[in-house]
């Protein structure tokens, strides 16, 4: 209040006395005479009056200027302080989220920048030797007109004739290699390769941004592939021959492993364009599937010596140790992990319907369930492609028509099996799958 008064006090004090103004000079004319000293005394004893009159304005108008506000004043500008700095929070995050949303957009049109065609003429067919023309049997006779022989003709990188038809090769399409590891958690820490974790389950995701569809294809763990061998160290050792589940433990357990697996399937596929590569640990599947309140199957076959409820035809909702235990069983024979194969088809379908369910209600949880399995996954997608990828595949319809990778399974005296691939069938599968028909 101190502070208030003495602005007070100074305002108060007597202004300077100011200068009487001088009158006007008049015309000779209108000059007044030495006969009127009554009437100018009066004149200027009323402007001298009036001085006290208008200090007395301009003092009160400078109190008015500086006396404290009112509660409602104050609260008024409180108000209009606040609005003002909540505004400035609503722009700085439409700002962010406008940016993240622009990164997470540009990321998803740089994931499906795919212009390189699969090399379908490493699976070119040779054509039948010429025969002689068989002379022609009578009309009655003459047998039904065959198929027209399928020859491919590659017209260019992205088109090809087979089978009388032209295709052409759909570059909207994304493919995703997915990985699980029959190891419980990566264990190495240090970066050093070579390591005691195999790939018991290979499938692609084939997302189709052109016609909104998924497609899911497995290779078998027994496939032969031609695979990069690391040292120790990380450096090139060499090239070799073996099954595909074996190219994940030349690596490192995480990105290198993912890199070398990923090539062996691409070049086993005719140099199919893989664009990303994630694995899956054991831990991780078991907390995934609680995460989702577990997956329900049909069980395939008699699995019942590790839990009793898995009996063939019975409906059964999996928990985590149970999924582990669905997916991993399998016979020691030629077609034991053929049969394997169909149980993780059926199991990875459900779980991934369910898990792009949750996203469709919700895009962020798969943020959430991510999280919950960060530990134990392998991946070279950042936060925003998963955020992207998820979300637009919770709006694509799921192809269930879950293919293998054709082939013929082999075993010699020792036991080992392997699974060559079958390059007509292999052939005929990448023109459904990454091809259009023209009519």
């Amino acid at each position: 209040m101190a502070r208030y008064q003495g602005r007070f006090e100074r305002s108060r004090r007597k202004p300077a006395p100011e200068k009487a103004p001088q009158e006007p000079v008049l015309p000779a004319e209108e000059t007044p005479s030495a006969a009127d000293p009554a009437e100018a005394v009066t004149a200027q004893r009323s402007e001298t009056s009036q001085e006290p009159e208008r200090a007395a304005e301009k003092v009160s108008a400078h109190t008015a200027e500086n006396a404290p506000e009112d509660g409602a004043s104050k609260k008024k500008k409180r108000g209009s302080r606040i609005g003002v700095i909540l505004v400035c929070i609503l722009v700085v995050l439409a700002a962010a989220m406008g940016s993240l949303a622009l990164h997470v957009y540009l990321r998803g049109k740089r994931m499906r920048q795919n212009t390189s065609a699969p090399n379908l003429a490493a699976l070119q067919q040779p054509a039948a030797p010429a025969e002689a023309p068989e002379a022609p049997l009578p009309e009655e006779e003459a047998p039904a007109p065959e198929e027209p022989e399928k020859v491919l003709e590659v017209v260019d990188e992205g088109t090809i004739r087979y089978g009388g038809k032209l295709y052409r090769y759909n570059s909207d399409i994304t493919t995703f290699l997915l990985l699980g590891i029959d190891s419980q958690q990566p264990e190495n820490t240090d970066g050093t390769c070579n390591v005691d974790a195999f790939s018991d389950v290979i499938m692609l995701a084939a997302v189709d941004f052109r016609n909104r569809q998924i497609s899911l294809l497995t290779l078998s763990r027994d496939t032969m592939c031609e695979f990069q061998r690391l040292n120790p160290d990380g450096s090139e050792r060499d090239w070799a021959t073996g099954q595909l589940a074996l190219t994940f433990s030349y690596g490192d357990g995480a990105l290198k492993s993912c890199e070398i697996t990923k090539n062996a399937v691409s070049q086993a596929l005719s140099d199919l364009p893989i664009q990303s590569c994630s694995a899956l640990y054991l831990d991780g599947l078991r907390r995934l599937t609680d995460a989702v309140g577990g997956v329900t199957v049909t069980v395939l076959e008699d699995l019942s010596y590790g839990y009793a409820s898995m009996q063939p035809g019975a409906e059964v909702t999996l928990d985590g140790a149970m999924a582990e235990r669905y997916i991993r069983a399998r016979e020691r024979t030629e077609e034991g992990n053929l049969k394997r194969m169909e149980r993780q088809k059926q199991f990875f379908t459900a779980l991934m319907k369910k898990v792009l369910a949750s996203v469709k209600e919700r895009p962020a949880s798969i943020l959430d369930l991510y999280g919950k399995i960060s530990s134990d996954v392998v991946t070279d997608l950042e936060t925003g492609d998963i955020l992207y990828l998820a979300t637009e595949a919770s709006g694509m319809r799921i192809d269930t028509n879950i293919r293998n990778v054709p082939g013929t399974v082999t075993s010699d005296e020792n036991g080992f099996v392997q699974y060559d691939l079958d390059e007509a069938g292999l052939l005929e599968l990448l023109l459904d799958v990454y091809y259009e028909a023209e009519e």
